[in-house]
């Protein structure tokens, strides 16, 4: 800082002699001081530099980190270095910036034959850091966050200051702390990783967390870790209450006796609910298998009636048929089949399959029943005129004697 000291004697005179562009601003981002060079350097005059807000100077043209870095300056009173683009100049710049009592004392010079990156690569590079919706963040061979962008503040619910003070294991919750660090050393190891994580966000809140871990390589050594997080708490709360409403509409058609079914007819390919697979006899067959598999249990006298539904369906007619089928255990049950193409060429055909054997047995059994009524009917009609015509001619006899 004895550098800056002498600039109360000497100013003016000491920074137009600086070989270096010099801007100074206040608390307020507002320049206060600009030599020479600078203006030259960023083809303003001293008087369109001066009083002007340093990050609306040009906002168009200054690289998206900028700001960023005088921040650090201004927050954390350290001194930064970084270079930086200016895309309306079309100028890398070195910037060397510290912090001083009144303000932030900045130093720059164009850099000559920038190749490290292109300037359109750091732009899409700094782009894809900071406004990246998953949170992400470079770790030290320790665990202690380098760097963060504002996704991984607002997952976390902590500041940047805050995280770069810190470890990742300060949001593991302690049952996941082995897991968590066996993959951390993994990846320090050098092979990524992926797997997911239940952490505790500042505020307390508990998320879920899809991570990717992925080594940063110098020279074949590894010498820090690169991470991304996304939030899957709600995606996570979806799949366990669709579990629920699986595991209900199972149990559903398990009771009714409906299973559900879709039938690809460009790969020949029929997906079944686990009750469908339940009234062909087949539970240990896979939920997707070739039509033909189920189609040969169909009864050999139903077969042909089956295939014209199908064709009509195909056509647009609602398919609706009773049929019988043959099980692998040798058992014959009757079924209820339902259903309707769908799609503009009606490739697909999506239906419900209902075992309706025992309503057909008991519909048969009330035939039967009503079948031997009539008969006892007919047969106590016949006695009761019998009996009926030999009392009346009994009763005739007596009165006429």
């Amino acid at each position: 800082m004895a550098l800056f000291d002498t600039l109360g004697k000497y100013e003016a005179v000491f920074l137009e002699q600086m070989n270096d562009a010099f801007i100074s601003i206040n608390s307020n981002w507002i320049i206060t001081q600009v030599n020479t060079r600078a203006s030259r350097l960023l083809n303003r005059t001293r008087e369109e530099l001066l009083h002007q807000c340093i990050c609306d100077l040009n906002p168009d043209g200054f690289a998206d980190d900028f700001c960023d870095q005088l921040r650090k300056v201004f927050v954390e009173q350290v001194n930064v270095q970084f270079r930086t683009f200016d895309r309306m100049l079309e100028i890398w710049f070195e910037v060397h910036a510290y912090p001083v009592e009144m303000g932030i004392y900045m130093l720059f010079q164009e850099v000559e034959n920038q190749k490290s990156l292109e300037p359109e690569e750091e732009f899409y590079y700094r782009s894809l850091f900071l406004q990246n919706p998953d949170a992400v963040y470079l770790m030290d061979l320790d665990g202690n966050f380098l760097e963060v962008n504002p996704s991984a503040e607002k997952m976390l619910g902590c500041t940047r200051t805050a995280l770069l003070k810190s470890n990742f294991r300060l949001f593991c919750t302690p049952s996941e702390i082995d897991k968590t660090n066996r993959h951390f050393q993994l990846a320090c190891a050098g092979i990524p990783q992926r797997y997911e994580l239940n952490i505790v966000t500042r505020d307390g809140s508990m998320r879920v967390i899809d991570v990717s871990n992925v080594p940063i390589s110098i020279d074949g050594r590894v010498v820090g870790v690169y991470g991304i997080s996304k939030d899957i708490t709600e995606r996570k709360q979806i799949e366990g209450a669709l579990r629920l409403s699986e595991r209900g509409l199972a149990q559903s058609q398990q009771i009714a006796q409906v299973g559900h079914w879709e039938l690809d007819l460009k790969t020949d390919a029929l997906t079944c609910s686990k009750e469908t697979l339940r009234i062909f006899g087949g539970e240990a067959m896979e939920e997707a298998i070739p039509s033909e598999v189920p189609f040969s249990m169909i009864h050999p006298d139903d077969r042909r009636t089956v295939k014209e539904a199908f064709e009509q369906a195909i056509k647009g007619e609602p398919l609706r048929l009773e049929h019988r089928i043959i099980r692998p255990d040798g058992m014959e049950r009757v079924l209820l089949m339902q259903g309707h193409a769908v799609g503009d060429d009606r490739s697909h055909v999506f239906g419900i399959v209902q075992d309706i054997t025992e309503q057909k047995r008991t519909e048969q059994l009330i035939m039967e029943n009503q079948m031997r009524y009539r008969s006892l009917l007919a047969y106590n009609s016949v006695w009761l005129h019998w009996t009926c015509t030999v009392t009346t001619s009994r009763s005739i006899q007596l009165l006429s004697g």
